[in-house]
């Protein structure tokens, strides 16, 4: 899949591409517990957790969303996967294959 690039609309306005999308401090420990059984995770455990969930993102966009641009209700994620999004009060995700879009 090409670099996509998402607008992410909350409190605040985040443009990055997927693989910058942040993450909860409290998801990326959840997922170093949960991936490697590990509550006091290095550098190497984090980065893994976090490209898993650019993954499980990239793997959700690619099932449900078929052309660029389109635009997402953060209630139509999974719950595991939108609750660990770090924008505050996260209502729409727009989704491009460019990364000037709005």
């Amino acid at each position: 899949m090409a670099e996509l690039y998402l607008t992410l609309e909350g409190s605040d306005i985040l443009r990055c591409a997927v693989s910058e999308l942040p993450f909860t401090e409290a998801g990326i420990l959840k997922g170093c517990v949960r991936f490697f059984d590990d509550h006091h995770p290095c550098f190497i455990h984090r980065t893994a957790v976090r490209a898993r969930y650019v993954s499980e993102f990239e793997e959700f966009i690619a099932g449900h969303c078929c052309t660029f641009p389109t635009e997402l209700d953060v209630a139509s994620l999974p719950p595991e996967l939108a609750e660990i999004i770090n924008v505050k009060n996260l209502k729409k995700i727009k989704i491009s294959s460019k990364e000037d879009s709005t």
